[in-house]
């Protein structure tokens, strides 16, 4: 949140394309983090099954 945040200021400020590589790179990991989890439960999930 804090890189987003960050990201946020630093287009406030002028800096567009730095802010929204910041923006979008903090926002690409949590996305990142959130699928690979995802992907954890699931097998979890299917060896729990079987």
């Amino acid at each position: 949140m804090a890189g987003i945040i960050t990201g946020g200021i630093v287009i406030f400020i002028g800096q567009v394309i730095a802010g929204s590589l910041i923006s979008g790179v903090t926002l690409a990991s949590l996305v990142g983090t959130f699928v690979y989890g995802s992907q954890g439960r699931k097998k979890e999930r299917e060896a729990k099954r079987e």
